[in-house]
């Protein structure tokens, strides 16, 4: 998962081409920048790829030569308002998935009924949860033939005011939730 220079160049112009009032973003002083769909559009026209343009777990399908491998590639683009946040902290905070209900309800089957029970067992739901996105993703990998393995994140960070941007490519597989240490914290 490594870009090269005349790829981050190509997103980079792309990107640019937003701030001309085209841009989805719209921002107090009556510019514009790109929003999260212009980001996929740009990665799919950098990497030669297809943007699915819905709220699927990919966002650009690449053929793997684009990035010196084999096979067809998932891109799953994530932009977000958080570069300060980013830079002063050295951790990303991203949102994989807003499907709340439907993280209840595994949990549910799993004995985990509320709140007070998580916080009992946060290993135990932390695995169940992770263990169910991990299917989700599988699956969708699955119905439009891209290598799980090869697939990543592009994630585009950014500062509204200064209008700057900073690009990571981060594994699309998650981290096995059973070394990890499982906290909740309270309010």
């Amino acid at each position: 998962m490594h870009l090269n220079n005349d790829q981050v160049e190509k997103i980079r112009l792309l990107m640019s081409t937003y701030q001309d009032g085209s841009g989805q973003l719209r921002i107090k002083d009556g510019t514009t920048l790109p929003n999260w769909r212009d980001f996929e559009r740009s990665v799919a026209t950098a990497f030669k790829g297809f943007a699915f343009e819905d709220k699927g777990f990919i966002d650009v399908a690449i053929d793997g030569q684009e990035i010196n491998e084999t096979g067809k590639i998932g891109i799953s683009c994530k932009m977000r308002n958080t570069l300060s946040s980013f830079q002063k902290k050295e951790s990303i905070n991203l949102e994989l998935s807003n499907a709340n209900n439907k993280f209840w309800a595994e949990l549910n089957k799993n004995k985990i009924e509320n709140i007070r029970f998580v916080r009992l067992v946060p290993d135990k739901a932390g695995k169940i949860i992770i263990d169910l996105y991990e299917s989700w993703k599988y699956g969708a990998a699955e119905n439009i033939g891209v290598d799980i393995e090869k697939s990543f994140y592009l994630t585009c960070l950014y500062d509204e005011k200064t209008k700057i941007y900073q690009l990571l490519a981060l594994p699309f597989l998650l981290p096995d939730p059973k070394p990890l240490e499982w906290r909740i914290r309270e309010p």
